[in-house]
């Protein structure tokens, strides 16, 4: 599917996915990015894609753990999306005037949740809140890590 759409890609007009899954099997969650040739590779913890990878890469590196709870897994990814809008013009950020969100999405062994959007707009809005105080985010106090939340 991806291969044939090279000569897209070629021309500026790429989509790389990043597709995630939990296998009952194996009793855990499994993560794969793919490239513009259709190249396919299984990610470990986390992963990002898009202009504005290394920036929310640096900020999921940074509080990433294998203990996170899945609010606390929503709040980082929140953090990573907005430092990495804020940094990068064409990485997309909440809309909180219109109501806008990204979609934000949970998976484990109960399956695929996705957030409404009045459940995104409350993550968003810890965050904002967080970020008006002269925090970072908030999510290294709550993660653990007091001394990385100013």
């Amino acid at each position: 599917m991806l291969r044939a759409h090279l000569p897209q890609a070629m021309m500026g007009l790429a989509v790389v996915p990043i597709f995630a899954g939990f296998e009952p099997s194996g009793g855990c969650g499994r993560l794969f990015q793919y490239d513009v040739t259709g190249g396919r590779y299984e990610e470990q913890d986390y992963a990002t894609a898009g202009s504005g990878s290394l920036h929310a890469g640096t900020v999921l590196k940074l509080g990433f753990r294998d203990d996170l709870s899945e609010p606390d897994a929503l709040a980082l990814s929140v953090q990573a999306l907005w430092h990495a809008a804020d940094e990068d013009s064409a990485t997309g950020g909440p809309d909180p005037v219109r109501g806008i969100y990204p979609a934000l999405a949970a998976i484990g062994s109960d399956g695929f949740r996705q957030l409404s959007d009045a459940e995104s707009g409350e993550v968003f809005a810890a965050l904002q809140t967080s970020l008006a105080s002269g925090g970072n985010g908030g999510t290294a106090a709550r993660m653990g890590h007091p001394e990385m939340s100013r």
